[in-house]
């Protein structure tokens, strides 16, 4: 079945959500690792997400359906990796947002395989999504080893606020 406005606007919208979850978590991630070297690839990814983020808004709009606002349930992400961060330290926040972009690179290989050359065709803001989570999962787990030994008590004097 070809996907109607409304579907399309569903899924895209599903999509946006968990971009505007992963925004938030990269912004706590870069409070986090304070002046870390890493924090600059991380204020990357995060502008990259919110560039993904502007493009699903963007779309949605013009396909006369409503964008979505806030995370939503991905929310749920937020409080993981902020709660993760909080009692086990940098580490944590680098997985969760590792196990975010490996979820955010198949599922847009999904949603292309499921659009392609389909009517209303999100393809131009779908297509270099994959590619961008994959390059993320790469950074992620280059960085991860860098962060193992670093308890929540090293990571920051002051309780950090989203």
């Amino acid at each position: 079945m070809l996907p109607t406005p409304t579907s399309a606007a569903k899924c895209l919208n599903s999509l946006l959500r968990f971009e505007l979850a992963v925004v938030r978590c990269y912004r706590f991630a870069e409070q986090l690792l304070g002046d870390h070297p890493d924090r600059a690839a991380l204020a990357r990814m995060r502008a990259a997400h919110e560039a993904a983020a502007a493009d699903l808004t963007a779309h949605i709009a013009a396909h006369g359906q409503s964008p979505s606002h806030d995370p939503g349930l991905w929310g749920s992400l937020i409080s993981l990796a902020e709660t993760s961060a909080v009692v086990f330290g940098r580490h944590a926040i680098l997985t969760v947002l590792l196990w975010a972009e490996q979820h955010a690179r198949d599922t847009y290989r999904a949603a292309r395989r499921e659009w392609a050359a389909q009517p209303g065709d999100p393809g131009p803001i779908l297509e270099p999504l994959a590619p961008a989570a994959g390059r993320h999962v790469a950074a992620l787990e280059a960085m991860l080893p860098r962060h193992k030994a670093a308890p929540a008590d090293a990571c920051a004097s002051e309780p950090v606020g989203v």
